[in-house]
């Protein structure tokens, strides 16, 4: 899979579990 991909995948999912 695409790099930057995977790291918006785990930003977005930190993100989400920040909220």
């Amino acid at each position: 899979g695409d790099r930057t991909n995977e790291w918006l995948n785990n930003v977005t999912k930190i993100y989400n579990e920040t909220i």
